[in-house]
């Protein structure tokens, strides 16, 4: 066996191998979208093609006549195969470049078309010997219409070429692997119609699948890093997200007014100043705690969260604030400090202004579809409408109904009167309170 037949087979069989291997590789970790798969198609294609062309070529000329089979069989599916490659070509083209562009004539109709006319010139041949045939000692030898199924070939690269300049714009990175193919495949064919020797066209056709797989390689790559940026913006996002949350948990009036409370507690009542103490202590580390949170905390927990900041706010309103817990579920989650902003906004906006005291009620339902917590006050009330004119940011409920927005597709309602009270009613689907 001559070196340069040595050389085309050891390159086929190599070139199978690398395809398949490519293919497999993008199989499992891009199945998701649609023109990725389009490529796996062409990575198949173009595997299968290249071990029909390298076992064409073993079995060529050999007189035994099972291994002539495996010639005329392996011949036919190399250039099946080849014109389902330029086919696959074209239907990518469609799904990424021209799935918007309304064409009159979709690319995958066009290849349809002319792998449809290549195919019945091959059939043909098989009866007439016009592209190619077998003779007497069983060698492969082309026929004298061969050279038509090139200039079928190149019509159908020609029109690839026009349909890309005619509409322009667009990812013109893929366009530029587009061309590549195109280039690529007249190159080989040109090569081979004057040097037919050589494998041209598997060469043509391994620097196409070679170059469709390291630019989806490539892609992945740039993905999952600009992934990655993402996350690493989120986390810092996080951050400063955790960090504005308990400078509004814990405000400077709060935390001014507590310690009042218990310096004037140490003198009179001792005891309850070390209660006050001890509350105050469990309500900053689960602040902190909660703000360290892997997971959404249970109803249960941000319950006692708010039963101790209203147990310290109590020491100062004392008979002033009567507090209603209507609790009939508790076997939910919800985003961490949810309830505890709106708790906070009845006492110090709702019921702070109204000399003879008001009542505050936490009720919580089970309701079609998920769960319903309800913070209610008989205080000042406000218009929605209209926010107050002090100096202040009023971010609060806009911060819960982003978290719970993003964090469990939860709602915020807020329905207020001035002189009649406030209303706030957070929902939280049942699927997302597990």
């Amino acid at each position: 066996m001559a070196f340069l037949e040595i050389l085309n087979i050891t390159m086929a069989f190599w070139g199978f191998l690398v395809c398949l291997a490519l293919a497999v590789s993008l199989r499992f970790r891009l199945e998701s979208r649609k023109e990725y798969r389009a490529v796996v198609m062409m990575l198949v294609a173009a595997a299968f093609s290249l071990l029909t062309r390298g076992v064409a070529k073993l079995a060529d000329g050999d007189p035994r006549p099972f291994l002539f089979y495996i010639a005329w069989v392996s011949t036919a599916a190399n250039y099946f195969l080849n014109f389902y490659f330029l086919g696959a070509v074209l239907v990518w083209m469609d799904r990424v470049l021209f799935k918007d562009k309304g064409l009159k004539v979709p690319m995958a109709t066009t290849a349809k078309i002319f792998f449809g006319l290549l195919c019945l010139l091959i059939v043909v041949s098989w009866f007439t010997g016009w592209v190619y045939s077998f003779n007497a000692s069983h060698t492969f030898r082309r026929g004298p219409f061969y050279q038509s199924m090139l200039v079928v070939v190149f019509l159908e690269l020609a029109i690839t070429v026009g349909t890309l300049r005619h509409h322009r714009g667009g990812k013109d990175h893929r366009r530029r692997l587009i061309y590549l193919d195109i280039i690529a495949v007249a190159i080989g064919m040109l090569l081979y119609m004057a040097f037919p020797d050589f494998f041209w066209l598997d060469l043509a056709l391994l620097v196409c699948v070679v170059g469709h797989a390291f630019y989806f390689q490539f892609q992945e790559s740039k993905a999952a890093l600009e992934q990655q940026q993402r996350l690493n913006q989120q986390q810092l996002e996080l951050a400063k997200l955790k960090n504005l949350m308990l400078e509004n948990q814990i405000q400077p009036h709060f935390l001014h007014n507590t310690l009042n409370t218990i310096y004037y507690l140490c003198e009179s009542d001792p005891q309850k100043a070390r209660q006050v103490v001890h509350d105050f202590s469990f309500y900053l580390r689960t602040n902190l705690e909660f703000l360290e949170a892997e997971e959404a905390p249970a109803f249960e927990r941000e319950l006692l969260h708010v039963k101790t900041y209203l147990g310290i706010e109590q020491l100062r309103y004392e008979e002033k604030l009567e507090i209603v817990y209507d609790i009939a579920v508790k076997n939910f989650r919800l985003p961490v400090l949810t309830v505890q902003p709106l708790v906070e906004n009845a006492v110090k906006h709702g019921l702070k202004g109204k000399a003879e005291g008001g009542r505050l009620l936490i009720r919580t339902r089970e309701v079609p579809g998920g769960f319903e917590v309800t913070v209610e006050d008989n205080g000042a009330g406000y218009d929605p409408n209209q926010l107050p004119v002090d100096g202040r940011s009023h971010t609060g409920l806009k911060n819960v109904r982003g978290r719970l927005a993003s964090q469990c597709h939860g709602t915020l309602e807020i329905q207020s009167r001035p002189g009649e009270g406030t209303v706030a009613c957070i929902f939280i689907p049942r699927e997302m309170s597990i």
